[in-house]
């Protein structure tokens, strides 16, 4: 990322780690919530966040489409669709 203007301060130390994706073979929301408890607000800013809610309302069952996650049967449902 290129500073645009004005000025950038760390206070403390600054570390990289790279992003590896972990999905679950589950739904969207089993794999947002990751084991943990249901909070609307926070499930609704995540899908926000990420730029899924357009994506999902193109699905059949939205985020409990039980075919989320595997590549072939998402490509063949979006193509029937």
């Amino acid at each position: 990322m290129t500073r645009r203007a004005g000025s950038v301060r760390v206070l403390g130390s600054v570390a990289y780690t790279a992003q590896d994706p972990w999905i679950q073979n589950a739904t969207l929301r089993a794999n947002v919530l990751m084991g943990g408890d249901w909070d609307e607000d926070a499930y609704t800013a995540t899908l926000q966040a990420c730029a899924l809610v357009t994506d999902l309302e193109l699905l059949p069952a939205g985020e409990g489409w039980p075919g989320l996650w595997s590549g072939s049967s998402f490509c063949a449902e979006m193509q029937s669709s």
